[in-house]
């Protein structure tokens, strides 16, 4: 059995197979497979199958919900469906609510709509129900709004607008409003741009208080288009601010705002209407004014665009922080017009007429004062304001405009500071953000910094983080200040530990931006005394590390309080500049200076200093007797030993200088002649072992050789001394 799968072995072995060779085939052609995404399934409404109003109503309602569409030729279809049912519905509001869908369905992309227009426009002449005609032209609106480059279009739909101007429905006259705004060309010559103007303010005056305010929302909708609104819509804005509706003193606040900005140098009529004004600082009046409305809309509307108008004149802000009225407020009359009035009044004083010789005090305010009484303590009501909204945007302003004022922003300080003791979190952070802003133009007083720092001990961390960051940036005005800051920091940093890194950063910025003020306080910070010692502090602290990252930023810019630092107190600044370089400052005037205890204490050398040392004693060890000159010899090794571990840049000079001592204590073994001698058998093993080690030396010697390349004089040195060593071990055997 075996021979025969032997035998078979071989014959597989043996049989060879040539392969004839081959055209290598051309590669695989890829194909790509092009595949149509299938178009989604067009929609369509059948209200033609509808059997009554409300069954069409809840058709358009569900087809509304599957809108947008996204093909151009099923929107028309669905449009051209619509308008059929149009004509045919009796229901009024399934009007309405059909023509609402087909303005959702005219926005299709690449939909054609001049055919629509007219169909709607045709519906406008058929159509009796005020509200479906207001919905129908809003779509017309929806069409032009969406043709911006068809002049023709656009003109045809605001002579459709103009002609229901007359309409007793509020909604059509709202919507015609609307459509002149929006359709008007701007650049048409021959004056058009002052006759829509004059349209829209005689439609101001309506008797509807909704097509009021849709006039004004149409000034400001040209005015942001690019069109320069006339002087006239300034008085009819003015006019408004007292109208009995809450919208249209809402747009005419906007409206004035933005005429202020538009004419701001232009000469107005006081309230007095003996003396002129800017505009811009009668505007600021006026919407001073809306701040004692009754609408807390109309409050914070007038609260948060008063910050914006940095034009106004200084006398103006600073009225708005008195709630009386301010002298230079008030009209001066000259001596020769007291006098021409007392000579047309033909007789003197007698006391018979009432009020006929009274004070010049005792006359009306508004009679003689360039701006509105309620505008006296604009800001001060704003702060005062029952509503979180009015509040918050009274801050706001008052902080925009005192960043851009210095003398307001001093004057406006003690009404920020006091919106920190505010009910509303989110009004006592706005504050505190505010106060940030403004903090270059501010320097805080104690009675101040006693309200800033009482907010120290909010729950919210939001706020107590907020209020560190106000303290780094603002200025103080006295040392006395700062050490208070100190104190509450400290105590915060006792109630809050988690914020520890919060407060040394707080630390940091008060030290840098008052290093001056910081100088007095060092010795009562640091508990130096002139005379006696202090105690070093425990360095685990973190009020101590608090008062020495304040410290060591304030010596930068006042190197005079360096020499007031203790020893310890360097030690502790190289070790918190290791431990906090982002908080610790380089101070080169401290780098140079070593302490007492480094100076005394040998342990603090030092390897490099040590190394060198160790060079120069084994110099004095040659006049040693041979038994202490071994043990110091050892002691030495043990030195090298522990500077390779401590410093890695020396590790081979000190492994080589070891080396070298350790080959000096074998040479003083081998050279003990009678040792050999004296030893037999014992000795032939202490030979041995002295050849294992002088091999092992051997080794050592040319590995430090190899890492150290600069020391070959000390190699050679090395290596004959080894062979030194290998002729006296061979003169003991």
């Amino acid at each position: 059995m075996a021979a025969l799968l032997k035998k078979r072995a071989v014959a597989e072995f043996s049989n060879v197979i040539q392969e004839e060779a081959s055209v290598p085939a051309a590669p695989p052609v890829k194909k790509l497979r092009l595949r149509k995404k299938p178009k989604a399934a067009a929609l369509e409404i059948n209200l033609q199958h509808a059997s009554s109003s409300q069954e069409a109503l809840d058709l358009l309602l569900a087809f509304r919900k599957q809108l947008p569409l996204a093909d151009a030729d099923n929107a028309e279809a669905v449009a051209r469906k619509l308008l059929e049912h149009f004509y045919k519905e009796k229901e009024s509001h399934v009007r309405v609510q059909l023509m609402s869908v087909l303005g959702c369905v005219v926005r299709t992309p690449a939909f054609v709509w001049y055919w629509v227009v007219e169909d709607l426009i045709g519906c406008l002449k058929q159509e009796t129900s005020q509200k479906a005609v207001s919905q129908i032209l809003g779509t017309l609106l929806i069409i032009g709004n969406m043709s911006p480059t068809d002049s023709k279009l656009r003109q045809q739909l605001v002579g459709v607008a103009e002609q229901r101007l007359n309409d007793q429905e509020h909604l059509v006259r709202s919507t015609c409003i609307q459509m002149i705004a929006d359709l008007c060309p701007l650049n048409e010559v021959g004056g058009r741009t002052s006759d829509v103007q004059k349209l829209l303010g005689d439609l101001s005056q309506d008797q509807d208080p909704r097509v009021r305010t849709s006039a004004f929302l149409a000034m400001l909708n040209l005015h942001q288009r690019g069109m320069q609104l006339n002087m006239e819509v300034y008085e009819r804005a003015c006019h408004a601010l007292s109208d009995d509706y809450e919208h249209v003193r809402l747009a005419a606040v906007k409206l004035v705002w933005v005429i202020s900005h538009v004419y701001p140098e232009w000469p107005v009529a006081a309230p007095d209407k003996k003396e002129e004004i800017r505009l811009v600082d009668d505007g600021f009046a006026k919407i001073c004014n809306a701040l004692n409305d009754i609408s807390m809309k109309v409050r914070a509307e007038a609260a948060g665009l008063l910050g914006s108008l940095h034009q106004v004149s200084t006398k103006f802000l600073e009225q708005t922080l008195d709630k009386k009225l301010m002298s230079n407020m008030r009209r001066k009359a000259a001596a020769h017009e007291r006098q021409k009035e007392q000579f047309e009044s033909g007789e003197w004083a007698s006391g018979n007429k009432w009020a006929s010789d009274a004070p010049q005090e005792l006359l009306n305010a508004e009679s003689m004062s360039i701006i509105n009484g309620g505008a006296c303590g604009a800001f001060v009501h704003g702060l005062e304001d029952e509503f979180l909204e009015v509040r918050m945007a009274a801050v706001d302003s008052l902080c925009e405009l005192a960043f851009q004022n210095p003398d307001f922003a001093l004057k406006s300080l003690d009404f920020l500071v006091d919106m920190l003791n505010d009910e509303v979190e989110d009004v006592r952070v706005n504050a505190i953000d505010s106060l940030c802003k403004m903090s270059t133009h501010i320097v805080l007083r104690e009675d101040q910094l006693e309200t800033v720092l009482a907010v120290l001990e909010d729950f919210a961390s939001e706020i107590r983080e907020g209020l560190r960051r106000l303290l780094g940036a603002s200025r103080l005005g006295t040392s006395a200040c700062v050490m208070m800051c100190i104190h509450h920091l400290l105590a915060n940093l006792t109630r809050y530990p988690q914020d520890h890194l919060s407060v040394w950063q707080c630390m940091q910025k008060i030290g840098k931006n008052h290093s001056s003020l910081v100088l007095p306080l060092v010795p009562e910070l640091l508990t130096s005394h002139p005379y006696f010692d202090s105690t070093e502090p425990n360095m685990d602290d973190p009020a101590y590390i608090s008062t020495l990252i304040l410290v060591f930023n304030a010596a930068i810019s006042c190197p005079t309080m360096i020499p007031i630092f203790h020893d310890f107190t360097v030690n502790h600044y190289f070790y918190l500049r290791d431990s906090f370089p982002d908080l610790i400052p380089q101070i080169s005037q401290l780098s140079g200076r070593k302490t007492m205890t480094q100076a005394s204490t040998r342990q603090t050398l030092d390897a490099a200093v040590f190394l060198q040392q160790t060079f120069e004693r084994l110099a004095a060890y040659n006049n040693t007797d041979a038994c202490a000159r071994r043990s110091l010899l050892e002691l030495t090794i043990k030195d090298l030993q522990r500077i390779k571990e401590v410093d890695v840049k020396l590790s081979a000079k000190a492994q080589a200088l070891s080396l070298y001592i350790e080959a000096q204590l074998l040479l003083q073994k081998a050279s003990q002649q009678a040792l050999f001698s004296q030893q037999g058998v014992e000795g032939s093993d202490f030979t041995l072992q002295q050849n294992a080690t002088t091999s092992s030396l051997t080794e050592r010697v040319s590995y430090a050789s190899q890492t150290l390349p600069s020391l070959t004089v000390l190699y050679k040195s090395l290596t004959n001394l080894y062979f030194t060593l290998r002729k006296e071990i061979v003169k003991g055997i």
